[in-house]
């Protein structure tokens, strides 16, 4: 933005007009974000870059936030956390072996944290990915989501 302007608007009503004006545009503001975000490389970054990318996932982002779909999310999301829950199908998940036991016909878990962990994410997934889950399919990918390596992306 070299000899150029910068203008900030805080009226909801304004920011909306600016975000469907074509002249104004966030796209620099989202890709320097992405980049140091995620730690992008360069290679993976520049596939990112290419024109159309950043328009045809911002309306991917908006159709999908529209009142029909969230409602059909949080119906897969919340049947997969209920079945998980529901004491008439108390049973180990095969995806969550050594994690999960069933004793007595209870449920019993080792690391309470790490079993809510997979089976949010487990649902998120199904009610995300529908039946194209690969979460579903490869279990392993539900750890390798969650792995930060060290340091983590966003440390300075």
């Amino acid at each position: 933005m070299l000899n150029g302007k910068v203008y900030a608007a805080f009226d909801p009503a304004l920011l909306q007009t600016l975000l469907r004006n074509k002249t104004a545009s966030f796209e620099p503001f989202v890709f320097d974000y992405a980049k140091k975000t995620f730690a992008l490389k360069h290679e993976t970054f520049a596939k990112v870059k290419v024109p159309g990318v950043y328009d045809e996932f911002t309306e991917a982002i908006h159709a999908s936030f529209q009142v029909r779909h969230l409602h059909q999310m949080n119906v897969h999301f919340l049947g997969s956390i209920a079945a998980k829950l529901n004491h008439a199908t108390i049973r180990a998940d095969s995806i969550n072996a050594g994690k999960e036991t069933v004793a007595n016909g209870r449920l019993h878990v080792k690391n309470l944290y790490l079993w809510c962990r997979d089976v949010m994410s487990l649902a998120t997934t199904r009610s995300l990915y529908g039946d194209t889950d690969p979460f579903n399919r490869d279990p392993s990918l539900i750890e390798d989501m969650w792995y930060v390596p060290h340091p983590a992306s966003t440390h300075r």
